[in-house]
């Protein structure tokens, strides 16, 4: 599958978020539930918030949302999971359980970020094998040469990796 007709699985999310907030529903066949409050859960990645149920995540109990293990990045100040990780990439990872396991690399991801993120929530080597292809074949662009062009190009490609350095004079190292 080219990383060009990957459809972001997370964009439906932004849609859905301002249905459940305007009380429309999420417009999903779940909407025919009678919903449980105590199967929602709250995860914080960042700042960002996502709810679902535990039930969903459940379904994948060899991963770290979907076991125990997360019981670990719970708060019980605020009654959510934190985890400090990779916003745009969780709502893929999300997709993954809300989908019956359907993952794909977002053409918008950086996917060496992606693929750290599929490590980190334990989502399988399987599904790794399955993104490596995807991976490999995505088009790899040369850096400029010359040290302030390639920090220019690094901020623009990814302005959460890049990190700043000046020298005395308060230029880019």
């Amino acid at each position: 599958m080219s990383r060009h007709n990957v459809m972001r699985a997370g964009s439906g999310t932004g849609l859905q978020k301002r249905r459940e907030r305007d009380g429309l529903g999420s417009g999903s066949r779940l909407d025919d539930d009678v919903v449980d409050i105590a199967d929602l859960l709250t995860i914080n990645v960042s700042g960002l918030k996502f709810q679902t149920r535990k039930s969903t995540l459940n379904r994948f109990p060899s991963t770290l949302l979907g076991s125990s293990d997360r019981e670990k990045y719970f708060n019980p100040t605020t009654n959510e999971y934190f985890f400090d990780r990779h916003r745009e990439s969780f709502e893929t990872i999300l997709y993954f359980y809300q989908s019956d396991g359907l993952l794909c690399l977002p053409a918008t991801l950086n996917p060496d970020i992606f693929i750290e993120e599929v490590r980190f929530f334990q989502l399988g080597d399987h599904i790794l094998e399955k993104l490596s292809p995807e991976v490999s074949n995505t088009k790899q662009i040369a850096l400029p040469k010359h040290p302030i062009q390639k920090k220019i190009w690094q901020v623009f490609e990814d302005p959460l990796l890049v990190e700043y350095s000046y020298d005395e004079y308060g230029g880019v190292r």
